[in-house]
């Protein structure tokens, strides 16, 4: 790819862009950057952070009554 210098020696500036590009469109493949205790903490404050939400998303619904498909009869309407 060119990251050759005069008398052999390589462009190391040329090599890292290569290799950094080459990291960022996925071509060297599906690489991570954090170590396996590092994802895991990630992981796991995300998995918290969605509980939270679910959380407070369940309790607006309950808040507002939606959600359980049953409807009031109308006032004035005849109940069998």
């Amino acid at each position: 790819r060119g990251a050759m210098l005069g008398g052999g020696k390589v462009n190391l500036q040329k090599t890292a862009e290569i290799v950094m590009t080459d990291f960022r469109t996925a071509i060297l493949g599906r690489i991570t950057l954090e170590t396996p205790t590092e994802f895991e903490a990630w992981r796991a404050a995300g998995l918290a952070e969605d509980a939270k939400r679910q959380a407070k998303k369940d309790a607006r619904t309950k808040a507002k009554g939606k959600g359980s498909g049953v409807r009031e009869p109308a006032p004035g309407s005849d109940e069998d």
